[in-house]
């Protein structure tokens, strides 16, 4: 869970609120939910989604990291700074 989310936007408003941390944390939840059903597990991080990122890459030896596309701006910062680690 990127840690910005919950800091104001440099125009002075939070870009999410109560509503969209609960609607999250509730789907997660049931994701969580479904995977252990199947016997599998969800790992949520909370932090820098380029650090985190790299750390688990780091932390299970990964050979590579593969991403989506991302077009929008807050993430295209964040894909470009995980590239650069």
């Amino acid at each position: 869970i990127d840690t910005r989310w919950a800091q104001p936007h440099e125009l002075g408003f939070t870009t999410r609120g109560p509503h969209w941390f609960r609607f999250l944390y509730e789907a997660l939840a049931e994701l969580k939910n479904n995977l252990a059903a199947r016997g599998g597990t969800l790992l949520v991080r909370t932090g820098l989604p380029e650090d985190i990122v790299y750390q688990e890459a780091v932390r299970h030896q990964a050979q590579a990291v593969y991403t989506a596309n991302e077009m929008a701006p807050d993430e295209l910062r964040m894909l470009r700074a995980a590239e650069r680690k």
